[in-house]
């Protein structure tokens, strides 16, 4: 029997002594096993072995298991066209050559493997002899090329000017991860990133008109409309003329028509072709002015309205001049028809039609009826119209013919 005892303790019943204990002690007990030393006595030693790496797949992932680090990937270097490039240049919109611009995207590209951060930005205006300004003017031409695949370059940089503190480069950012959030496209990530560079936007506004023009907007989303109004007068007052016309309209809706055309007219002075449209309707709704003659007032403001691209402007000029000068009407309802104005098609359809130009108006026509709604039943019925139109002149034309063919019989 096993026992790690010295000492073995025997009970016996002996007849002398009814109850008596006898200790029988071992002289030179044999241990079975050699005695455990205390290890917390000595200090610990442990031996490192050379063994493979053998990378291995976790089934399994604890919460602080380390992640396997995983390599940024660079994003993809956009061309832009040298006629972009070339006109931003000799318009003064961009200091940088279009040769210099182009190399610096695509350095900027094969740099994106690391995250964007103003050491980042520092290190390539170092190396490049820029501006952090400059490269956000890099930027606003990748946003306005607005190509295919061209978001994670421009997202990559203007994070990267935003972080050099560069108001432009947060207004534009801002807008760029909005767009992302209302489309429903956007990760978590990027609606903390939306988050965060809205803190940002709200410390540079008050000495930035672009971002006060911006903190309105997104005030008059969320329904703040008497807080929108205080930061769009705010951009109107630093030279945002799209500030005042916002501001006018919000005055407008809630029926201060006096103060929405005194903003108005601020705009129009500027040169704002919306303004100038806004305008002309304060004029009508307040004070009842109808469109004058040429050299009116508010004909004349719809004029500058519709040379700037206002197609509601264009439309209500080619409805005016319709019953008075064809010429002019057709060149209105041009204009806001080729901005698929659905309306200007319509009515352009008809009037090339009333004047015989059937195949013109059958392009139009055609658009129309392609259309959803009433605007497609209008162009389909222009479009029999049309095609009754030519069935008749066909029939004349041959009416015509067999009656030149009888006078030379005879």
């Amino acid at each position: 029997m096993n026992t790690l005892f010295s000492s073995i303790c025997f009970q016996m019943i002996s007849p002398q002594r009814p109850s008596s204990t006898m200790v029988i002690r071992a002289v030179a007990p044999l241990p079975l096993q050699r005695p455990c030393p205390n290890l917390n006595l000595y200090p610990r030693i442990v031996t490192s072995l050379s063994l493979p790496q053998i990378r291995t797949v976790a089934l399994f992932r604890g919460k602080y298991s380390p992640r396997p680090a995983v390599s940024r990937r660079a994003a993809e270097t956009m061309t832009i066209p040298p006629s972009v490039l070339l006109s931003a240049y000799k318009s003064g919109a961009s200091p940088i050559s279009p040769g210099t611009a182009q190399a610096l995207i695509n350095d900027y590209a094969g740099r994106t493997t690391s995250p964007p951060s103003e050491a980042l930005g520092e290190k390539f205006c170092s190396d490049h002899g820029v501006t952090p300004e400059d490269l956000t003017i890099l930027a606003r031409l990748l946003l306005r090329l607005n190509a295919r695949g061209s978001a994670p370059l421009l997202r990559h940089l203007l994070t990267t000017c935003a972080h050099m503190n560069v108001p432009s480069a947060v207004v534009h950012l801002h807008s760029l991860l909005t767009a992302q959030v209302l489309r429903g496209k956007a990760l978590e990530m990027a609606q903390a990133d939306l988050a965060a560079m809205a803190k940002r936007l709200a410390r540079v506004a008050p000495e930035h008109a672009g971002a006060a023009f911006r903190m309105g907007e997104t005030a008059e989303v969320e329904g703040k409309l008497a807080e929108a109004e205080e930061w769009f007068e705010r951009a109107g007052r630093g030279e945002v003329m799209e500030g005042w016309v916002r501001l006018g309209v919000l005055r407008k809706d809630r029926g201060d028509l006096q103060g929405a055309r005194e903003v108005f007219e601020k705009a129009a002075e500027m040169g704002s072709a919306r303004g100038c449209y806004f305008l002309a309707q304060v004029m009508e709704e307040g004070e009842g002015e109808e469109i004058e003659g040429v050299g009116g007032k508010r004909l004349g403001l719809l004029a500058r309205a519709g040379a700037g691209g206002v197609v509601e402007a264009a439309y209500e000029l080619g409805s005016y001049w319709r019953g008075r000068e064809a010429r002019f009407a057709e060149e209105w309802f041009l204009v806001a028809a080729s901005q698929r104005h659905v309306e200007s098609i319509v009515a352009l359809a008809q009037l090339l039609m009333e004047k015989g130009r059937i195949s013109n108006a059958r392009t139009w026509a055609q658009k129309a009826a392609n259309m959803s709604g009433e605007i497609g039943v209008y162009g389909t019925e222009i479009l029999q119209e049309l095609s009754r139109m030519e069935e008749e002149k066909r029939r004349e034309k041959r009416q015509e013919e067999r009656q030149e063919e009888r006078q030379e019989e005879q």
